[in-house]
């Protein structure tokens, strides 16, 4: 909470992304009702009514702060100002700074089954956060949101008009043959080609007309070009292999539509991405016990499968930015088209997240390319832990979502030469942390020695200590707020494998 004590810090940021300051003396200032609806739509963020918008660090102050805040709740709580009251009396409150007061009010971000949120009356009054600002959606966004909150899968929109034409004969075969490979004793491989795409959904029958027609996750997983673009005209799915890490680099090798791999459905080009993406992960991919030289590579090729896979099941398709995956020589990235619908913390966690296309992961699940809900992420994080990469970064706009893995160790990416200070870090990968004389036992090394490559390694911003108890401990510096809660579980599961251990 803010209080007198930390105002001055958020006075200091100024306005961002996350914060807005609004100077409302005597009477509550409607426009905060745009900002609301912006955080409310983006990544949530604080307003404080009292600051002066025109000289930096001033508080002007609230003359009456209850009635400020009965004005706020009156406009929160009337439908025809604001779609959703989003607020809770705990996430609003006056603080007093010396002589004068402030009111303080925290938006959380919208469960996107609740989003859009808008002023009015009109969903075209839906504002989003960008920067320091409070903007129009576009249509395209606002549709966006419109559909993450419909109770179905936007995918199992019947098309009426296309039928088991527009398909590709030569994906379904390879599916049915997977299919037959993986589970011979499957009901469904003694099924005619059309009984068994209805079976998996591809196929239904449209009841207002009695004519069968193809889903949409049938026309995206097995259709053919020409059909996939005549329905949605923005469809894009594209792997490009970078020369060198250089953003702008020249591209070695690329996966786009061009007749050579087939069509671009997303059965081919899950396949397609995969195996071009295999090859570029060397044999030696896992760190061994020395944490420097590298051993097998099962798990990382997993932890690239499940990526991939919640590319295709997450992304809204009727964004113009569909599936895109960039392979440089140290990273991976995988994009999608549509928002991130959890947190970035509950992100990493493994937190439950209903697919935007749930026919499309049931048509995958069924040839065992993914799995339930929620176990992709934790494999990423898996394969993370096992192979000591950099840990993973995630970009999540309003429209789309960015993932990357690297398959660069934490010590080749921190760059550190020296032998001692080398040994440190390995030792503290391996432990999760370590106090001083434990590292002085393990590296047999004396005090003085122990303390001057610490407080080298803090002073990189490389180790940060705290203390457990009376000990004081050093771990590794990890600045990324939204995997605090996922390396805070992986602590603590370190603590009682520790704990076991003796």
């Amino acid at each position: 909470m803010i209080n007198e004590k930390n105002i001055k810090k958020y006075l200091e940021l100024g306005e961002n992304q996350n914060l807005e300051f609004k100077e409302s003396e005597n009477k509550f200032p409607i426009n905060a009702l745009e900002t609301i609806s912006a955080f409310a739509n983006t990544d949530g963020g604080i307003i404080i009514l009292g600051v002066s918008e025109k000289e930096k660090n001033i508080i002007s102050g609230v003359v009456n702060p209850q009635k400020q805040i009965k004005e706020l709740f009156n406009h929160m709580n009337n439908p025809r100002e604001i779609s959703r009251n989003v607020l809770s009396n705990d996430d609003v409150y006056s603080v007093q700074i010396q002589d004068k007061s402030i009111i303080v009010i925290h938006v959380a971000p919208e469960n996107y089954k609740n989003k859009p949120i808008y002023l009015k009356d009109n969903p075209n009054k839906t504002y989003i956060r960008q920067g320091e600002g409070d903007y129009l959606a576009t249509e395209e966004i606002i549709q966006s949101m419109t559909r993450d909150a419909s109770r179905d899968s936007y995918d199992n929109k019947l098309l009426d008009g296309y039928t088991i034409d527009d398909l590709d004969n030569l994906s379904i075969q390879k599916y049915k043959d997977i299919l037959m490979r993986n589970n011979p004793d499957h009901p469904f491989n003694n099924l005619t080609t059309i009984d068994f795409l209805k079976k998996i959904n591809v196929i239904q029958k449209n009841r207002k007309n009695n004519e069968e027609c193809l889903t949409l996750a049938g026309l995206l997983v097995f259709g053919k070009h020409e059909s996939i673009k005549e329905y949605l005209p923005h469809y894009n799915v594209e792997y490009i292999r970078k020369s060198s890490n250089i953003e702008n680099s020249s591209y070695s090798d690329r996966l786009i539509y061009d007749g050579y791999w087939g069509e671009d459905n997303l059965f081919n080009f899950m396949f397609s991405a995969f195996e071009k993406l295999k090859l570029t992960i060397s044999d030696n991919s896992k760190i061994s016990a020395d944490y420097l030289t590298r051993e097998s590579n099962s798990k990382l090729i997993i932890a690239i499968r499940e990526a991939l896979a919640n590319s295709i099941i997450h992304c809204d398709f009727l964004n113009h930015k569909g599936v895109f995956i960039i392979r440089y020589p140290d990273r991976m990235i995988f994009i999608n088209g549509g928002s991130l619908r959890i947190s970035k913390e509950d992100y990493f966690t493994g937190a439950h997240s209903t697919p935007r296309n749930h026919y499309i992961q049931e048509i995958f699940r069924l040839i065992n390319i993914c799995e339930k809900a929620g176990t992709g992420v934790p494999k990423i994080m898996n394969a993370v832990k096992e192979y000591q990469l950099k840990k993973p970064e995630v970009k999540a706009e309003i429209d789309s979502f960015e993932l990357t893995i690297w398959d660069t160790s934490i010590i080749e990416n921190l760059n550190i030469s020296n032998e001692v200070e080398k040994g440190i870090i390995e030792l503290i990968i391996r432990n999760k942390f370590c106090s001083r004389a434990e590292i002085e036992k393990e590296l047999k090394i004396s005090k003085t020695t122990t303390i001057k490559y610490l407080n080298s390694l803090k002073e990189k911003n490389i180790l940060v200590s705290s203390k457990i108890g009376k000990v004081h401990v050093y771990k590794l510096n990890d600045t990324e707020q939204h995997l605090e809660k996922y390396n805070m579980v992986n602590t603590l599961y370190s603590i009682i494998e520790e704990i076991k251990r003796n």
